[in-house]
């Protein structure tokens, strides 16, 4: 009968192998198709760069010729100005 430190000894070198096996097959496998990976990351980055629409630098928008709309108009107006955008109020004319 073996010793208890013999049989844990005999547990840990049986799980470690086969984990060490596998972390080589990985590593060998990943030699194999770094590049395809790279380009798939460098593909998928451009994609994401050109595809993202930047946020617009002018914006329209509609207000009343008076009363609350055209005061929270220009409101938004200096509002998206400390933000560097460019607000535009357009006058309508209701419902007419």
């Amino acid at each position: 009968m073996a010793s208890f430190k013999e049989e844990v000894s005999e547990h840990i070198s049986a799980v470690y192998q086969p984990a060490a096996d596998e972390i080589k097959n990985w590593f060998s496998a990943l030699r194999e198709v770094w590049p395809l990976v790279f380009l798939l990351i460098l593909s998928l980055s451009i994609l994401v760069w050109y595809a993202k629409p930047a946020p617009p630098n002018k914006v329209l928008m509609a207000t009343g010729t008076g009363g609350s709309y055209k005061v929270l108009g220009e409101k938004y107006k200096t509002y998206f100005e400390k933000k560097g955008i460019k607000l535009e109020l357009v006058e309508t004319h209701g419902s007419n």
